[in-house]
């Protein structure tokens, strides 16, 4: 018996350093996790000496796994920094069971729904696409401290 309780000692002794080497190297898990507030600009070419925008202001709900949105877009001159807002909206993100990050969002006083979603996740600068007029592409993604 107490050869079979060593020889259980040592297969334990050493899994325990493989398992803890092998979570050492998983990635972790995307930012913005549940409970994170976050920002998120995106930037696009339109007509020549103007800029397409979008800022979306993302802060948790409470006791969810959901955040509440603040979406703005519109255009920017590209030498004066001058922005023409065309949407205000409002909406609400979330990511699904496989873990995308995904968000809709209702106009400020009323009108066509849209929504946007991140394609790829590469750390703070996701591949984003999202409804008109609001534009797409990489995105600068940050927690807004």
């Amino acid at each position: 018996m107490r050869s079979l309780t060593l020889a259980l000692a040592a297969v334990l002794a050493a899994a325990v350093p493989a398992e803890a080497a092998r979570l050492a190297r998983s990635p972790p898990p995307p930012f913005p996790q549940a409970g994170d507030r976050w920002y998120l600009s995106v930037r696009s070419p339109a007509e020549p000496g103007r800029e397409r925008f979008a800022r979306v202001y993302a802060d948790p709900v409470e006791g969810t796994d959901r955040w509440a949105l603040m979406v703005t877009c519109g255009t920017a001159s590209t030498t004066t920094g001058k922005e023409v807002i065309v949407l205000q909206a409002t909406g609400e993100a979330g990511r699904d069971r496989w873990g995308n990050l995904g968000w809709t969002w209702t106009p400020v006083g009323g009108g066509e729904t849209g929504g946007g979603v991140f394609l790829r996740e590469r750390d703070l600068e996701p591949d984003v696409h999202m409804a008109a007029p609001c534009p797409s592409g990489r995105g600068d993604l940050s927690s807004g401290d």
